[in-house]
């Protein structure tokens, strides 16, 4: 059986949402160490509860880093509601908005999943949920995206962030990449979480 391959981006909340995650707990209730998950995760005090939760368990790996499609360093805004966090400060039209009100900021390091994780094989499944980010993330993870099978993205129906690309525009740039749109994980009024399937991926 080859080994399982997951990557969570934006695992403040993991496993939620990770469809995946049921395939890892039947191989720990197994004793098997077939598989390996990849957290990523730029907030401090989320960094911590990973910690305590996964980190040091066999087959998981922390990168304390926000994802971009480049290298450097930005501002990361904390809101009210953690889970609201990103690299992306929240639209005027918003900022009223309690939960998406900034409490603190930090200066993060960004880089990209090519230059991180492009020298895996092969991909079972990538979740991102990162806020606003997620194009930009999948921009720079295009030599990975050839060798991912499914991808869950959440994509936002209205502006919420300053600069962010909404619903369309990443069902273009994947459709481009070779992924049709296959579900709804989940809808609200605001965003989706879609689940794109590769249909040129060879690799299992």
């Amino acid at each position: 059986m080859a080994k399982l391959i997951s990557i969570d981006v934006g695992s403040s909340g993991y496993p939620y949402h990770n469809s995946f995650h049921k395939e890892i707990v039947k191989l720990q209730n197994a004793g098997s160490e077939n598989f390996e998950v990849h957290l990523f995760e730029p907030l401090p005090d989320f960094i911590e509860e990973i910690k305590n939760n996964w980190i040091g368990k066999p087959g998981f790996t922390l990168w304390e880093i926000a994802l971009s499609d480049k290298k450097g360093e930005v501002t990361f805004y904390q809101t009210k509601k953690r889970n609201c966090s990103s690299l992306r400060k929240a639209t005027k039209s918003n900022g009223d908005n309690q939960k998406l009100s900034n409490t603190k900021t930090y200066t993060v390091k960004t880089d990209t999943l090519d230059n991180l994780l492009g020298h895996l094989p092969y991909v079972d499944y990538l979740k991102l949920d990162t806020q606003g980010t997620e194009y930009e993330i999948l921009k720079g993870g295009e030599e990975l995206l050839k060798k991912t099978k499914v991808v869950k993205c959440e994509c936002g129906k209205v502006q919420h962030y300053e600069g962010q690309k909404l619903k369309d525009d990443v069902i273009q740039y994947m459709n481009s990449q070779g992924f049709v749109q296959v579900g709804i994980d989940r809808e609200d009024s605001i965003q989706e979480d879609i689940i794109f399937k590769n249909k040129n991926y060879e690799h299992r």
